[in-house]
């Protein structure tokens, strides 16, 4: 019987098929003609191609994106360090050759504010730090983080916020750690930035808009459980890692999600969450309200320039005449 079910299944699709009249197979070829290239403009893999390990586990990642671009970035630079800048660690850097690139250093910082004219490179110490890492399993945490959750991010926001996002929080978190004379590198500082524009987007500028009580327990359950993960991070390696520097990348990336506006959504759709989508517009997610967007700003205004205010006002001109030559020398250091 089940043969029989088989082919008269077959017979009753193939007169079906007989029966369609031309156009409308041309209008479903037209279809899926049209589908077929969305998916490839969106970099989706097709049935027949089975997806690669990064693919399978990361599947916003594109490597023609701004998070591609410093995952890379990151890559090339800890070789830098490793082999190139001296003293070389060939496996690992070694902390002066990070320096050389431009590790967070409060002292050289404070030479560039105060004494200003050479020492004004010493501000890229507020961005490099990011593409720094001091060693392995340090780096490599740091990618595992941007190929998930920064991949996601960068495909709701679109490239040109998330470069914003990635930026500006990582600045955040090192300025914030060179306010409190904590010397550091890593991307974690814009990892947690990360972090906190989808808390900040999430729990200030949807929440109220959600309607499904379940769907906000799950998404308070969930939250929970990496705010969880993160102290007791933070707990365990409480006299290793920039706590300072994670939570001004934390805090800016809140401020951020209550003034970036959305360009789509990884977990809502207008067809179950009407009530997150622009009423005029259904593939536009709802925006921030101007009082949201205000105090976001002057939140993160006072964050950066604050940090930046207390590094410049602890600084003595006496002390830095003295000691912002002497760090200068260590540029010609070889070991």
């Amino acid at each position: 019987m089940g043969n029989r079910f088989s082919r008269s299944g077959a017979d009753q699709g193939r007169t079906q098929q007989l029966m369609e009249p031309a156009d409308q197979q041309s209008g479903a070829r037209s279809v899926a003609f049209r589908d077929q290239v969305l998916a490839e403009q969106n970099g989706a893999l097709q049935p027949d191609q089975p997806p690669g390990f990064l693919k399978r586990h990361f599947p916003h990642l594109r490597w023609r994106s701004v998070q591609g671009v410093c995952i890379v970035l990151e890559c090339v630079i800890f070789l830098i360090a490793c082999l190139v800048i001296t003293p070389r660690g060939y496996i690992t850097p070694e902390p002066l050759a990070n320096w050389k690139l431009g590790s967070s250093d409060r002292t050289m910082e404070q030479c560039a504010y105060v004494l200003q004219d050479k020492y004004w490179i010493e501000l890229r110490r507020m961005i490099v730090p990011i593409f720094l890492h001091g060693n392995i399993p340090h780096i490599l945490m740091s990618l595992y983080f941007q190929f998930s959750e920064g991949t996601t991010t960068e495909a709701e926001f679109g490239p040109v916020k998330f470069f914003i996002v990635f930026l500006v929080t990582g600045i955040s978190g090192n300025l914030l750690s060179d306010a409190f004379g904590v010397n550091g590198v890593g991307a974690s500082t814009s990892c947690y930035g990360l972090i906190g524009v989808q808390v900040g987007r999430l729990f200030v500028v949807e929440w109220p808009h959600i309607e499904d009580m379940q769907l906000k327990t799950r998404l308070h359950e969930h939250w929970m459980r990496v705010v969880g993960m993160l102290a007791a991070w933070e707990i365990l390696n409480w006299s290793t890692i920039d706590h300072y520097g994670h939570l001004g990348g934390f805090l800016g990336g809140m401020c951020l999600g209550c003034v970036l506006q959305k360009h789509t959504s990884i977990r809502f759709t207008p067809l179950s969450d009407q009530r997150l989508f622009d009423a005029n517009n259904p593939q536009q997610m709802v925006a921030p309200t101007k009082k949201q967007r205000a105090w976001a700003s002057v939140v993160l205004f006072v964050l950066m320039f604050g940090s930046a205010g207390r590094i410049y006002w602890s600084s003595s001109v006496t002390e830095l005449e003295m000691l912002c030559p002497m760090m200068w020398q260590r540029y010609f250091m070889e070991q």
